[in-house]
């Protein structure tokens, strides 16, 4: 069975086709049911929606009032009032657009799946290359990220009722002077059932982001690393700066200190091993410069203060039991010079 519109030669569109169902006052509508034929064994059957597209060339555009410049299939829903005179009120939840230089579903309502799937196979990709996780880390950090309402507008094409509803997320214009990679500029931003439209419309690559916080995560892990378990023995913590190279010539520093107060008190630094039983032994606390040709000092000192200045003590562990513990003081040797 073919259904084919009349064909225009002329300055006038192509005839339309209307498949509807009967409606009804008190009941449900008709139902349209696309559906095939059962195939043969190992044969196949298929149900094609297909925009024919023109080999006219256009600008980028996303635009609800120039049909003319791209191709589209819609899926939506008609709201009509039985009461009402007035024409039914369109409103489109998925869109697959063709323009000049993409395809791309355009959806103003949420996607509820439960897996999303990327292609990412090696034999589809070329001229790979390690990745500078330190400056992903660095950029990651400048994001701001913000909370914020929608306009009345975006909330109509959204469907949001809730004018007070709150979101986290990034503004794309705050986000391209971090990330202009994972920025995407249309030209246009069109809805015609909506009435609305932008210019030079601000979109997002999340997915992309997210990439680049699983790089910046690593370039942090690097700096602040667990260890693995062992038998008897939980996770090890390890803080180190990045060893440098015969360009760079020196190592980072590591800082540990608490805020700045302007009239309270800062807070303190703790540094201990953790507790035992009656039965066990603590950890040692051990603070020592790295081994090299000419090792560097280890200074222990108060700072200055406008009242009293701070004390400096070096106490050794009480006993209940046993010997209490000894404070010791040692000064190192040299082969060749005085210790």
């Amino acid at each position: 069975i073919s259904v084919v519109a009349s064909h225009s030669r002329s300055n006038h569109d192509g005839g339309d086709v209307a498949i509807a169902s009967g409606s009804s006052d008190t009941k449900s509508s008709g139902v349209i049911e696309l559906k095939t034929g059962r195939p043969g064994p190992g044969m196949r059957s298929s149900i094609n929606l297909i925009a024919t597209s023109s080999a006219d060339r256009s600008r980028k555009i996303w635009s609800g009032y120039e049909e003319e410049k791209y191709q589209e299939i819609n899926f939506g829903f008609d709201e009509v009032s039985s009461n009402s005179p007035k024409p039914a009120k369109r409103k489109l939840a998925l869109q697959l657009k063709k323009s000049i230089d993409s395809t791309r579903i355009v959806s103003t309502v949420p996607f509820q799946v439960t897996t999303v799937q990327y292609s990412s196979d090696i034999r589809i990709k070329k001229d790979i290359k390690d990745v500078e996780t330190q400056d992903l880390l660095d950029r990651i950090n400048r994001i701001q990220l913000r909370e914020y309402g929608y306009s009345d507008e975006w909330r109509r094409v959204r469907g949001l009722e809730d004018s007070d509803v709150r979101v986290r997320g990034v503004i794309a214009q705050e986000l391209n002077e971090v990330f202009p990679e994972h920025i995407h500029i249309l030209d246009e931003l069109a809805m015609k059932e909506d009435k609305i439209m932008y210019k030079d419309f601000f979109q997002v690559d999340k997915q992309g982001l997210v990439m680049d916080l699983i790089g910046a995560l690593q370039a942090h892990t690097k700096r602040f690393q667990t260890g693995k378990s062992k038998r008897g023995k939980t996770r090890s913590i390890a803080i180190a700066t990045l060893g440098a190279s015969n360009q760079e010539k020196e190592s980072g520093s590591a800082s540990i200190k608490t805020g700045k107060v302007d009239n309270g008190v800062s807070g303190g630094i703790s540094l201990k091993t953790g507790a035992t039983d009656r039965l066990g032994k603590s950890g040692n606390v051990t603070i020592e410069t790295g081994k090299a040709a000419e090792t560097g000092s280890i200074y222990l000192r108060g700072n200055e203060a406008v009242g009293n200045a701070g004390s400096v003590v070096v106490s050794s562990g009480i006993s209940e039991t046993g010997t209490g513990g000894s404070a010791r003081l040692d000064a190192g040797t040299s082969e060749s010079g005085s210790g």
